[in-house]
């Protein structure tokens, strides 16, 4: 298996929190191998947890990061000190990174103070030393896939396991990266392309009313899943 998501999960289970690989890396656990470079590692922690989370994360001497991004340019970090932070309380997303991380640099904009921009040193992730943290709700036995749509998937169903690893199912996986900003992604469609196809029956129906009821005016892989 993978180095990186043996070493970040050995680290993340430090914290005593429940949690589960998700993004590019839990399509790689599905599929039992690598598909393609990962810029990322990006694992799912539960809105309840979020505080716990990053004291852990602090307290292991990573620094965090909230990443304010559109897809049209806008692109810089803002860095988070505390768990009580106003950033660390609503993000939707925050980037943990190890001092000395080998993904990136991380500089302090000259022109504006607190702020920071990035550059990548390497397009595919090789040490536990970045970790993505991505925050979901989950509802009694449901796991939250989009709160305004009510779309919900069993946890028993939407957290697998690989050697007990838990990693988001490939249809919950999917279906997260069906938002529009992400699709003209190549990963996005290489992920879709390598997987939508070996979802069973279930997986697969779950996907395709989850899109319906999400996109009432249509999206682009509901036909491809139906020709199966």
């Amino acid at each position: 298996m993978n180095n990186v998501i043996i070493d970040s999960c050995n680290l993340i289970k430090k914290s005593g929190l429940p949690y589960a690989v998700c993004g590019g890396f839990a399509i790689d656990l599905f599929l039992e191998r690598k598909i393609r470079q990962h810029t990322d590692f990006d694992i799912n922690i539960f809105e309840e947890d979020r505080k716990e989370i990053l004291n852990f994360m602090l307290g292991q001497s990573w620094e965090i990061y909230d990443h304010i991004w559109d897809n049209e340019g806008t692109d810089y970090l803002i860095p988070i000190k505390s768990a009580n932070d106003k950033r660390a309380l609503v993000a939707e997303m925050v980037w943990a990174v190890k001092p000395g991380c080998t993904l990136l640099s991380i500089v302090e904009k000259e022109d504006e103070e607190g702020i920071f921009g990035y550059k990548m040193t390497s397009r595919d992730i090789t040490n536990a030393d970045f970790i993505e943290i991505c925050f979901n709700e989950k509802e009694y036995d449901d796991f939250i896939c989009n709160k305004e749509v009510k779309v919900t998937r069993p946890l028993d169903k939407a957290i697998l396991y690989y050697d007990e690893i838990p990693y988001l199912s490939p249809e919950v996986t999917l279906y997260h990266k069906s938002d529009p900003v992400y699709m003209t992604w190549l990963k996005t469609i290489f992920d879709f392309y390598h997987t939508a196809h070996l979802l069973d029956d279930e997986r697969r129906d779950w996907l395709i009313a989850s899109l319906k009821r999400t996109y009432p005016e249509g999206h682009e892989w509901i036909e491809r899943l139906q020709m199966k």
